[in-house]
C-alpha cells in the first residue's frame, strides 16, 4: 500500500501544474552554465513568470563566428513577430537566431517529462518486486 502510495504521489509531482508559469532564466554572456546542453541545477535559475508572461523562451545564437553560441532562457509575453507568426510551441530559425517557445514550467530547460517517466517506471519496478516477495 505504501509503495502504491509513492508512486501515486511521483505521478502527481511529474505531472501537476500551477497556475503560475515558471521557466528558466539566465544568459550565456554572464553565466556559462545556461548554455547548451543545460545541465545546471534548474532551481538555481527557475522564476515565476509574471501573469503577462505566457510563455519560455530559449534563443539561441547560430552564428558561425560563435562557439559556444549565446544561450538566452526566460518568460516571454509575446512571441508575435512582423516577419512570421507562431503556430503553437516550436522553435523558428531567422537571421542567425534560433528562437523556441513553450507554454509548461521549466520547459525551456531539459526534457522534464522523460526524466518523470523514468522515475515512474522504477519506482513501479521497485514496488511491484516489494509486493512479490513478500
Amino acid at each position: 500500500m505504501e509503495g502504491s502510495l509513492a508512486v501515486a504521489l511521483l505521478v502527481a509531482m511529474c505531472f501537476a501544474t500551477g497556475n503560475a508559469l515558471s521557466c528558466i532564466e539566465c544568459n550565456s554572456v554572464n553565466d556559462k552554465e545556461c548554455g547548451d546542453p543545460f545541465t545546471a541545477n534548474q532551481e538555481k535559475y527557475l522564476v515565476s513568470c509574471e501573469p503577462n508572461e505566457k510563455y519560455c523562451g530559449k534563443t539561441v545564437s547560430t552564428e558561425n563566428t560563435r562557439m559556444p553560441p549565446l544561450v538566452k532562457r526566460s518568460c516571454v509575453e509575446d512571441r508575435s513577430n512582423v516577419n512570421y507568426t507562431w503556430d503553437g510551441e516550436g522553435c523558428k530559425e531567422m537571421n542567425q537566431l534560433t528562437t523556441c517557445y513553450c507554454d509548461s514550467s521549466r520547459c525551456n530547460s531539459s526534457d522534464r517529462g522523460t526524466l518523470c517517466l523514468l522515475l515512474l517506471g522504477l519506482s513501479s519496478m521497485f514496488v511491484y518486486f516489494i509486493r512479490k516477495n513478500y
